[in-house]
């Protein structure tokens, strides 16, 4: 039995830290419809490092500059780093709860228990 030597599957280059991350073979299930060209590419790659900043602004200027297809893609971009419209619902009744008990602590009970026993109207002081 002639055995030939297992090859290593291929690896992935790891993101330089200053550099551009890598062009990858493959795009992500969301993005294999946008076109492909460099200035798309360019901004899936910094959706897939996690640099947002650079996205946005990289996808507003495409936006004003690119052909029909990559503006598409680049509003579709843009949109996938916003809050979701639940999460910004949920904050804010949060938000509302934390005033109302906040303000009915302060009304109701509040300073009962932060001012020190004073003595009843009218009874002897010692």
């Amino acid at each position: 039995m002639n055995e030939e030597p297992a090859t290593p599957p291929p690896q992935r280059d790891a993101p330089a830290a200053d550099g551009p991350a890598p062009v990858r073979a493959e795009r992500p299930a969301f993005a294999r419809a946008y076109p492909s060209t460099p200035a798309v590419d360019a901004l899936l790659a910094l959706f897939e490092r996690g640099d947002y900043a650079s996205l946005r602004k990289g996808a507003r200027t495409l936006m004003e500059t690119g052909e029909p297809d990559e503006r598409r893609a680049a509003a579709l971009l843009l949109k996938r780093t916003e809050a979701d419209p639940f999460a910004k619902l949920v904050l804010l009744l949060t938000l509302a709860l934390l005033a109302w008990v906040t303000f009915h602590w302060e009304t109701h009970d509040g300073k009962r228990n932060l001012v020190p026993d004073q003595p009843a109207h009218g009874a002897p002081s010692p």
